[in-house]
């Protein structure tokens, strides 16, 4: 699977497994993909809340070469 495919896959997991909570009742307003010392992630910045606040959840670690959300639909 290209890095491309696969870095979507690992998004929608994150999205709809790990912060499933989150992304069901925010909305995200920007993706932006960071690699600090070698380490690539993926940052979900949210639309603001009612006072004016705005979060962003950083995801885990992204790695190329996993293949382990390569399956997930």
């Amino acid at each position: 699977m290209d890095i491309g495919e696969r870095s979507k896959k690992f998004v929608k997991y994150h999205m709809d497994v790990t912060f499933h909570p989150v992304f069901k009742t925010n909305t995200m307003v920007a993706g932006l993909w960071h690699e600090v010392a070698g380490q690539i992630r993926y940052e979900a910045i949210m639309q603001e809340d009612q006072d004016g606040n705005q979060l962003s959840y950083l995801f885990p670690i992204f790695d190329p070469e996993c293949a382990d959300y390569d399956d997930f639909t």
